[in-house]
């Protein structure tokens, strides 16, 4: 106690007086919903800790409900998790590919639910911002060549300088366990391959500029 006389009452006994009710009214303006009591005995004792959780509920859902070492350490690549909701009612999680990052720091997560394909774009806080955008293809220009959708560069057929036709496959995108072809629509050299395999890409960034 460090020279400091012990307590001989009840702790309660010696705190200010404070009127609950509006004391819950101030705590619910916010979090900017309805709290419990025992929400607002937490917001009593530690008010800026019950504060940031109940912004991270907001944004998070109920992240409890996440295993321990995959909420902590995050999943590899083929992992998979079971997320009990509740009782009788579990989530089968996968995770299938992680993006490469885009300069905005921002990376593509490709996942299965339950066996259903799905993503979502995050932001990745390991990532520097970057302003410097992709390029994006000019939709009157006919020497560019633009992504359809977003997704990531699986493979490519093509080097700079190459002759290629038309109908010829010059590289695919691959988005939720999808792969797509893109086919060159006229005949041509390659000028500029702006992209490389793994590239994380968005709908209407360019990808291939021919000469003229």
């Amino acid at each position: 106690l460090d020279g400091n006389k012990a307590l001989t009452v009840r702790p309660g006994s010696i705190l200010h007086d404070i009127n609950l009710k509006q004391s819950k009214k101030e705590a619910e303006k916010i979090v900017a919903r309805s709290i419990s009591d025992q929400e607002h005995a937490s917001y009593l004792m530690y008010p800026k800790v019950f504060c940031d959780y109940s912004r991270h509920l907001e944004e998070f859902g109920d992240v409890s409900k996440i295993p321990t070492k995959a909420y902590f350490y995050g999943m590899n690549v083929g992992d998979e998790i079971a997320i009990e909701m509740e009782r009788g009612k579990t989530l089968a999680l996968r995770l299938l590919a992680v993006g490469d990052p885009a300069s905005d720091g921002h990376r593509t997560i490709f996942f299965e639910l339950n066996g259903q394909p799905r993503s979502v774009r995050i932001h990745d806080n390991n990532q520097e911002e970057n302003n410097q955008l992709n390029r994006v293809a000019e939709k009157n220009n006919p020497n560019h060549v633009g992504a359809p959708m977003p997704g990531i560069v699986s493979k490519i057929n093509v080097d700079v300088g190459e002759q290629i036709k038309k109908g010829d496959q010059i590289l695919s995108i691959e988005a939720m366990k999808m792969e797509t072809g893109i086919k060159s629509d006229r005949d041509g050299i390659i000028k500029e391959l702006l992209v490389s395999i793994q590239s994380q890409v968005r709908g209407g960034d360019l990808l291939v500029v021919f000469e003229d």
